[in-house]
C-alpha cells in the first residue's frame, strides 16, 4: 500500500495521512435518519463507551483502521495528521445538530 505512495510523490514533499473522522450518530447513520444530538463535548467515559474498539463502539472499525494504517507507514517519511482523537471529543461541532435533522431520501 505504501511503496505505490512513496514512488510516485517527489523525496523532498512532506506527506501526510489523515485518519478518519469520528461518526457520533445516533439511531442510524446521518443517511438513515440517524442524528447527532450532543450539545456539549464528550467526556473520556464517554469516549470509551462509543469508541473503544473493546466495546464494538460505532468507530471499531475507524479506530481498527486507523491503527492498521499506523503501522503500515512504520519506518516511512509519511506523518500521520490525528483529526481522530481530537474530533472523538467534539460531538457538539457536528454540523447536523446546526442544518436540522434531514429527510433520509432526500
Amino acid at each position: 500500500m505504501v511503496a505505490p505512495i512513496q514512488k510516485k510523490l517527489p523525496e523532498k514533499t512532506l506527506k501526510f495521512w489523515r485518519w478518519l473522522s469520528p461518526r457520533h450518530f445516533h439511531g442510524g447513520e446521518l443517511n438513515q435518519n440517524g442524528s447527532c444530538v450532543f450539545d456539549k463535548p464528550l467526556e473520556e467515559p464517554q469516549l470509551d463507551l462509543w469508541f473503544d474498539t473493546s466495546n464494538n463502539g460505532v468507530n471499531k472499525e475507524a479506530r481498527l483502521l486507523n491503527h492498521l494504517i499506523e503501522e503500515a507507514l512504520e519506518g516511512t517519511d509519511i506523518k500521520i495528521l490525528d483529526l481522530t482523537h481530537l474530533s472523538e471529543f467534539r460531538s457538539d461541532t457536528h454540523p447536523t445538530i446546526w442544518l436540522g435533522k434531514k429527510d433520509a431520501v432526500a
